[in-house]
């Protein structure tokens, strides 16, 4: 790479824990006091107390080597883009010809969570599916989350940015043209990517999360404003974590970087209200989904430098590109647990000329975790006809 260029050279990497973190970890884990709450609840208020005590045990007993070992199958890189180090996993397709992909995740998972995906999208044949579907596969983690670093100028983190810098890893790593998929921030990045590089975006996939408010002034169906008035009633009773986060995010940050339990009591709370509703989070997405989540977290202190992209969420040029100014393919995945629920067609054609939508039968707003073959076979068909 030439000297003076915004991009650095692609190294390999690999995650390591050192056993003494793994020991101070544990010693908080098993010094725990429990907060005192007069009440026998076990989601109502939150993480109840019996459930996070055995969240905590069960991340007491975690091994923490063997996850690396596990995740260090899989090959990593860092790439160095305007001075922000970002480390991507990249799983290589079956075929020469497959299509490179970009998968972004959101918040609070990591990387972890599209893995399952781009297992099926990276080697379609080893799950039943043709191998002329294969694809390269991107799995960068955002900035400032478990494993890349944090930028240090607020405006690194927004969405648009990101996706600047994401444009800029896929040259890095061979890749003049890509398609993009994700959920939840990545969906807002993915959205970025379409509008702003439409000459490298073959096609975008996106949650609703992907989906701004109503345009001003605009005259509503009744499905629409059914959906808008159950996206409030969602707001109301499960969205005060992003108002404090958007607001006081480094308040709340402290104690969870200091606290174990305080951490695991925000995040797997969300893991569970997010999802299609099961009472027992670990069982239900596995306990390395969880746990590794919580370790990745942890390791790397990088729960208050997430929380700026709920900070930045308004900075411009704003959360999401303005109405009908992405100009490349656009599909939707829309899970019927996500939050607040399927939004109907209509409003997100509002938004994006959408050529492709498909309702799943099952997942929420985890669903690559939840449900990877779902996702997976609804990727490889919304960007099957743009190979070639």
């Amino acid at each position: 790479m030439a000297e003076g260029s915004p991009v650095g050279p692609v190294r390999p990497a690999t995650i390591r824990f050192a056993q003494a973190d793994i020991n101070e970890l544990r010693d908080r884990l098993s010094a725990t006091r429990s907060a005192q709450f007069p009440f026998s609840t076990r989601w109502q208020h939150g993480t109840g107390s019996e459930i996070l005590r055995d969240v905590l045990d069960r991340w007491m007993e975690f091994d923490v080597h063997a996850f690396a070992t596990r995740l260090n199958a899989i090959p990593q890189v860092d790439v160095e883009l305007e001075g922000v180090r970002i480390r991507a996993f990249h799983l290589a397709g079956e075929t020469t010809d497959a299509l490179p992909v970009i998968l972004t995740h959101g918040w609070p998972s990591s990387v972890l969570e599209p893995l399952a995906v781009a297992s099926r999208l990276a080697r379609p044949s080893t799950y039943g599916a043709d191998p002329a579907d294969s694809f390269h596969v991107v799995i960068p983690a955002l900035p400032g989350f478990p494993l890349s670093a944090a930028p240090s100028a607020l405006d690194d983190y927004t969405a648009a940015r990101t996706a600047d810098r994401w444009a800029q890893l896929m040259t890095a790593l061979g890749y003049s043209r890509f398609a993009a998929s994700a959920g939840d921030i990545g969906a807002r990045v993915t959205a970025w990517l379409g509008a702003r590089h439409p000459d490298r975006t073959l096609g975008i996939h996106l949650s609703s999360n992907a989906l701004g408010p109503a345009p001003s002034g605009a005259k509503l169906s009744a499905s629409e404003a059914a959906w808008l008035h159950g996206r409030t009633a969602w707001d109301r009773e499960d969205g005060g974590y992003a108002h404090v986060q958007q607001t006081k995010p480094l308040s709340l940050a402290h104690g969870l970087a200091d606290s174990p339990a305080g951490l695991a009591a925000w995040i797997v709370e969300k893991w569970r209200g997010w999802s299609a509703g099961a009472d027992d989070v670990l069982a239900h997405f596995g306990a390395e989904e969880i746990l590794g989540n919580l370790s990745l977290y942890w390791f790397t202190n990088s729960i208050a430098t997430s929380l700026i992209a709920y900070a930045v969420h308004d900075h411009p040029p704003g959360a999401r590109p303005a109405p009908h100014s992405v100009g490349v393919p656009v599909s939707f995945y829309l899970a019927p647990a996500e939050n607040g629920g399927i939004p109907p067609r209509e409003f997100a054609e509002r938004h994006y000329k959408v050529e492709r939508w498909t309702e799943l039968p099952r997942g929420g707003h985890f669903v690559g975790a939840e449900e990877p073959d779902l996702l997976a076979d609804d990727i490889r068909a919304a960007f099957r006809p743009l190979r070639g």
